[in-house]
């Protein structure tokens, strides 16, 4: 790109903290403390939901596939995406997928932690290759993915990491699925947590912003990755600077 442009690129963010023993994700968090803080939750409904907390405690972690299962039956149906959730709305709870999508030990364990993309496409997708109604699929994705965030939420309030009150800000391309927001605030109404109100630009393009925030911290010799988010052994200036 830098040599297409001829113009200085900045990329490869992820590389320093996997070889200092990390994930190499999620790289969120930092966008979240420095650009985000007046929200002390970030929910992420992308291809895969994550969640950051911006309290005395800063912690980051994937939670668990959110579109990837979407787009998969998207992609069998052949559209190109559920306006509104319409069709999940729809469809019928189907327990047995439910259960085998929950059966993975991905979400018992402790954060620092990340889901890999492989390991989604290898043990989770084929989860929804059974004979059922695509619109039943998509409603039980809703009750799973709902379900995992709301479990997240809970724990969080255990440990006293969130407290009851808090403001939580839904990013992401799930976030214009109203279906799957409207299932998600009704689970977390007992908990009183304000789900933030904001603009298309912010729900769509976050992490963009979140691209050119760790280039220019990259630039200015600042830390862009934080081991406590990732678990690597420290923070990193990551980064590799081209042209």
């Amino acid at each position: 790109l830098s040599a297409l442009t001829s113009k200085q690129v900045i990329g490869d963010f992820r590389d320093m903290d996997v070889a200092l023993d990390g994930q190499g994700a999620p790289l969120m968090g930092i966008a979240d403390i420095l650009l985000f803080n007046q929200y002390k939750i970030n929910l992420n409904l992308g291809g895969i939901c994550n969640i950051s907390v911006n309290g005395v405690e800063k912690i980051a972690f994937d939670i668990c596939p959110c579109n990837q299962l979407y787009n998969y039956i998207y992609n069998n149906i052949g559209i190109a995406y559920d306006d509104k959730g319409e069709l999940a709305k729809t469809g019928s709870l189907h327990l047995e997928l439910l259960n085998s999508l929950n059966a993975h030990p991905y979400y018992s364990l402790p954060y620092p932690k990340s889901l890999d993309n492989n390991l989604i496409f290898r043990q989770i997708l084929p989860k929804l290759d059974i004979a059922l109604a695509d619109i039943d699929k998509l409603h039980t994705i809703t009750e799973f993915v709902t379900s995992h965030i709301t479990m997240c939420i809970e724990t969080l309030l255990v440990k006293k990491v969130i407290s009851q009150g808090d403001k939580l800000l839904i990013t992401g391309g799930g976030t214009h699925n109203l279906y799957l927001v409207q299932q998600l605030k009704k689970k977390l109404m007992k908990y009183n947590i304000t789900c933030a109100e904001t603009s298309d630009d912010i729900i769509n393009y976050k992490e963009i912003v979140l691209m050119a925030l760790l280039a220019f911290l990259k630039k200015y010799d600042k830390v862009n990755v934080l081991s406590n988010f990732t678990g690597a052994l420290k923070d990193t200036k990551s980064g590799g600077v081209y042209g």
